[in-house]
């Protein structure tokens, strides 16, 4: 009897028992009382602290976003970053090696009146009374108004087609962005707005993430295109101009041997354009 006594338990363990499956309960919340919404405390809590608990977590939350964002950005563009290595070698031998070999679009010299058309080689331009105005063949932005356009944004068309790049690559459509590079402040005619915008298109779809990530580095407008620099720039030029931009718009500032607000190495720029003075050309008498 007295062994049975002492098993049984008294008071004092009973509520030790009590107090260590609270305890334990309260360590094991419910699914439901995992959210602090549905806590005793946050319901009986007053309306500010409410709202100071719901933008803690709001702001965790978003913080928690942003991060993955940085980092699925980073991750693409360092995948964008290999691939537009891998890339331009080919493109700088079939746009630069040769660049002043070959064919050549030339213009007879009578101003806005010029004849314009494309020749298999300077030779032949020059045997015909033609002058070079850029190397390679004429395409939809080597006609005269659309050489004006090159010219007169030099230094800034970079800068001015990167805004049309903005609103395509964050939901503009083909038609919006066309009519971004017609607009007043570029002025390009509609087929070469075409050349531009598909080129644009191209950007979206091969050099996303690295756009994104010079957004977030402050660095969208770093336009270099340098043999170690891998910008969207670079990225546009191993994925888009060979066999695409080139070939639709025929002009380009690099083959019209007009410097930039892009940087290129000479061996970049076409050496056998005959226009010396492009204002005097555009602008002033008329003839190269």
């Amino acid at each position: 009897i007295d062994n049975d006594v002492a098993a049984r338990p008294n008071g004092d363990s009973i509520a030790a028992m009590a107090k260590g499956l609270a305890t334990k309960r309260k360590r094991c919340p419910s699914c439901r009382g995992i959210f602090v919404c549905y806590s005793p405390e946050y319901k009986q809590s007053s309306c500010l602290w409410k709202f100071l608990i719901r933008f803690k977590i709001i702001t965790i939350t978003i913080s928690y976003l942003l991060c993955l964002y940085f980092v699925i950005v980073c991750i693409g563009a360092t995948y964008q970053i290999s691939t537009t290595r891998a890339g331009l070698p080919a493109v700088h031998e079939a746009l630069y090696n040769h660049m002043n070999e070959g064919m050549v679009c030339a213009f007879d010299n009578r101003g806005p009146d010029s004849n314009i058309t494309t020749f298999k080689d300077e030779e032949a331009a020059h045997d015909a009374g033609f002058l070079v105005v850029h190397c390679g063949a004429c395409g939809a932005c080597s006609n005269w108004e659309n050489l004006i356009v090159e010219w007169t944004t030099r230094n800034n068309m970079a800068e001015l087609a990167n805004q049309c790049a903005k609103e395509a690559f964050f939901g503009g459509g083909d038609d919006a962005t066309t009519a971004c590079l017609m607009k007043p402040e570029i002025g390009f005619g509609h087929d070469c707005a075409v050349c531009w915008m598909e080129d644009i298109m191209c950007t979206k779809d091969h050099c996303a993430f690295l756009f994104l990530q010079s957004q977030i580095t402050n660095s969208v407008g770093n336009f270099a295109v340098g043999k170690d620099d891998i910008t969207s720039a670079s990225c546009e030029e191993a994925h888009c101009e060979v066999g695409q931009f080139v070939p639709c718009s025929g002009a380009t500032r690099r083959r019209m041997n007009i410097t930039s607000s892009i940087s290129r190495s000479g061996a970049q720029q076409c050496e056998i354009v005959d226009v010396k003075d492009w204002e005097d050309l555009f602008f002033g008498s008329g003839v190269a």
